[in-house]
C-alpha cells in the first residue's frame, strides 16, 4: 500500500466528500472513486471488448466519409412520422 501526503484543509475535504457520499472510511472512499473512474474510462468493457468497439467506431466514421453524411434531421423526423402516423401539428 502506498501512502500519500495530504495538507490537513484538503484531508478534510476529502473525508466531508467521504461522509456525503456514505462513506465513514476515507481510504474505501477513495479505492471506490478509483474504481468507478476504472470503470466509467472502459464503459465496463474488457480490453478486447474496448478494441472491438473502437474498431466499430472507426468503421462507422469510414463508412460516413465514404458515402457521406447521415440523413437531415428534419428529413428523418418526416420519415419517421410517416411510418408511425404520426401527424404534424397545425
Amino acid at each position: 500500500m502506498k501512502t500519500i501526503e495530504l495538507s490537513d484543509d484538503r484531508f478534510e475535504q476529502i473525508r466531508l466528500q467521504a461522509v456525503a457520499a456514505g462513506y465513514q472510511d476515507v481510504a474505501a472512499y477513495l479505492e471506490a472513486l478509483a474504481a468507478d473512474a476504472a470503470f466509467d474510462a472502459s464503459c465496463g468493457m474488457n480490453e478486447e471488448q474496448t478494441r472491438a468497439s473502437a474498431a466499430e467506431c472507426d468503421a462507422a466514421v469510414d463508412r460516413l466519409k465514404q458515402h457521406g453524411g447521415g440523413t437531415e434531421f428534419a428529413a428523418a423526423w418526416r420519415t419517421l412520422g410517416h411510418e408511425f402516423g404520426f401527424k404534424p401539428r397545425p
